[in-house]
């Protein structure tokens, strides 16, 4: 290795630990204002992007090239300009003042740089699926791309929206959690826990994947980090008492997969579904409970009678731990687990729970010898800074999922797929679900070549989300007018202060001005010539 490659190796590190400690701060003391806490998350993502992987996939290197490196300047510029110049952002009207220079330069970089560190990470699905919401805003949306770049890069309802704060509040810490827990020998508990429980049983080690991909769900929530931990002993184990390798592959594929639905840690779209419905975490939790054990009881059985049909036997008794025996050694390890179910049935928040998580699993993992063994500094700094590595592709696609949600909130495409249902249905309540459940399916579909879950979801609900309740309504409001649908800009009266249009420390943006108000071309502070009426 290079002292380049070192260095860089080194940097990576410290940007990872430095993500990690700062969330870790936040949960602690408190989020700032949500423009500061999601700028600061997403520059974090870009900067890791940037610096662990390269231009095309199967390019060896030792390090960020030349162009990586202005990329990663470009992106700590265009991150850190939303926390200089917070006063000046919270004092204009967005929509009517225009966008300075500089506003333009460092959007417009943003975008692109949000685009290019996504398709490194998850692929082309989703950065292109955002450029062809970009391009139908400026084409058939009719968007002025002032607007668009305000709309964007300058408030909380594009890059910075409700999905990169979700990643920023909730994701980062549960997922900085799953990584303290398994580096504290958690996942070697989880092993043997299924072992001792399946592993005699026909096809033994299928139903030990099953298992503990499950346990190991609750903890993580991410298919990949399931996959790459348990996978890594149930595989091999499978094919060794006879299971095709396809067979083997594709167990654990699916077992890992519903680890994103099992409570209490689900993936980033439980996180991000509670957000948007205004619901608590602990009320999708608890949703997703019934369904996620009736997924492993259904991969459990076919498992079972694919080797009852191939005759597979069991492993040898004497070649498994003893459940009382792991429960006496390792089962303290449990306990993590259990206390951030106690803080969230206790009403607390979500990111609460996971700090109080987070601070418990080291003390839990010095109760006892086994276990105590393996703790030391370097094994918490090794659990930060994965953590923080493991985050940065949820980041990165819900930034860019962003860029999705605020084109559809400033074309008002979502109110016109609503519309189509609403003419369809009628007042047909029945026909009306069935209709939205079509849409989401469609738009899913369109979505299928790998995005995260989380962009995924969030990319169809603003579209099919609330059809089927305005249904009800035998008249639409006036927001719902084709008029209303053509501008989205909002109307500001010169008496009213500008902090008034701003979103607040939660990141939701103020109440638009009922319907009943003069238009604003008039407005004496207005110097937009007439694009916000």
């Amino acid at each position: 290795m290079t002292s380049y490659a070192r260095l860089v190796r080194l940097a990576i590190s410290a940007v990872a630990l430095a993500m990690a400690v700062y969330h870790l701060w936040i949960a602690f003391v408190g989020p700032p204002n949500a423009l500061v806490l999601r700028s600061v998350h997403v520059g974090f993502a870009l900067t890791l992007a940037f610096l662990t992987l390269p231009w095309r996939r199967d390019a060896k290197r030792e390090g960020p090239g030349p162009w990586d490196l202005a990329l990663i300047v470009l992106a700590i510029a265009a991150s850190a300009y939303p926390i200089l110049f917070l006063d000046y952002l919270l004092t204009r009207i967005y929509y009517v003042d225009d966008p300075t220079t500089l506003d333009l330069i460092l959007g417009y970089a943003m975008v692109l740089l949000v685009l290019e560190a996504t398709r490194r990470v998850v692929g082309l699905a989703l950065p292109v699926t955002a450029a062809a919401f970009i391009v139908y805003a400026l084409t058939a949306g009719q968007q002025d791309p002032l607007i668009l770049i305000d709309q964007l890069y300058l408030t909380t309802e594009g890059i910075f929206g409700i999905p990169a704060g979700v990643s920023a509040t909730y994701v980062i810490l549960f997922i900085i959690f799953g990584a303290l827990v398994e580096r504290t020998g958690t996942g070697k508990l989880f092993m043997d826990f299924a072992l001792a429980l399946t592993g005699h049983q026909v096809g033994g080690p299928a139903k030990v994947a099953c298992i503990t991909s499950g346990l190991f769900g609750t903890v993580s929530g991410s298919a990949v980090a399931n996959v790459m931990t348990t996978g890594t002993f149930t595989i091999p184990l499978m094919r060794r008492i006879g299971y095709r390798p396809s067979f083997a592959g594709s167990v654990e594929a699916v077992a890992s997969t519903g680890g994103q639905i099992m409570p209490p840690i689900m993936g980033a779209a439980a996180f991000v579904m509670a957000e948007f419905l205004g619901v608590s975490y602990l009320h999708v939790a608890a949703a997703a409970l019934i369904p996620a054990v009736l997924y492993f009881l259904a991969v459990f059985m076919s498992v079972h009678f694919e080797a009852k049909r191939t005759g597979m036997r069991g492993l040898p008794r004497a070649d498994l731990p003893r459940l009382g025996t792991v429960l006496k050694e390792r089962g303290h390890l449990f306990l993590p687990l259990l206390i951030i179910i106690g803080v969230l049935f206790a009403g607390y928040s979500a990111p609460y729970a996971a700090l109080c998580g987070i601070v418990s699993v080291i003390p839990t993992a010095l109760l006892r010898r086994t276990s105590r063994a393996e703790i030391s500094v370097a094994l918490v700094v090794e659990g930060l800074i994965d953590g923080a590595r493991n985050t940065v592709a949820v980041a990165l696609a819900c930034a860019c999922a962003g860029i999705v949600v605020g084109v559809i909130t400033l074309t008002g495409l979502g109110i016109d797929f609503t519309s189509i249902v609403l003419a369809a249905a009628q007042n047909t309540l029945i026909l009306a679900l069935l209709l939205t459940w079509w849409q989401a399916s469609c738009s899913a579909w369109a979505c299928r070549q790998r995005p995260p879950t989380s962009s995924r979801w969030r990319c169809w609900c603003r579209r099919s989300s609330s059809s089927a309740f305005r249904s009800r309504r035998r008249t639409c409001s006036p927001s719902t007018s084709p008029s209303c649908r053509r501008s989205r800009r909002r109307w500001r009266s010169p008496s009213m202060p500008p902090t008034a249009s701003r979103a607040g420390a939660c990141g939701r943006p103020a109440s638009p001005r009922s319907s009943s108000a003069p238009p604003a071309t008039s407005s004496p502070s207005c110097s937009c010539s007439g694009r916000h009426s």
